[in-house]
């Protein structure tokens, strides 16, 4: 099964990743990246995917991540926990982050 496989150089330093090369369309490494965590992390498939009685916390972007990868940053709106966060309240919550970050 193809996969995605990380090596920190440092623990400080970014990590790099290497992309299986027959993930040509790059649905295994966004799977590796979403799904797979939450089923790790939970011990069921009831997280990390999409459906009728399923859990699920959502990133809803602007563009499609198979076509072009740097569509991941285009972030629209963001759910959690059922509350929905648009990309002006994305803005507002990382300013106020930053201003409580200066102040300490």
């Amino acid at each position: 099964m193809p996969s995605v496989s990380h090596r920190p150089d440092s623990l400080t330093s970014p990590v790099n990743f290497e992309l299986d090369p027959t993930d040509s369309d790059g649905s295994v490494a966004l799977q590796t990246a979403a799904s797979n965590p939450a089923i790790v992390i939970h011990g069921t498939k009831d997280f990390g995917t999409v459906g009728p009685g399923e859990f699920a916390d959502l990133v809803l972007l602007h563009g499609n991540p198979l076509e072009e990868i740097g569509n991941t940053q285009r972030i629209s709106a963001v759910v959690v926990r059922g509350r929905v966060f648009r990309r002006n309240d994305l803005e507002r919550l990382l300013r106020e982050a930053q201003e409580l970050a200066d102040q300490n």
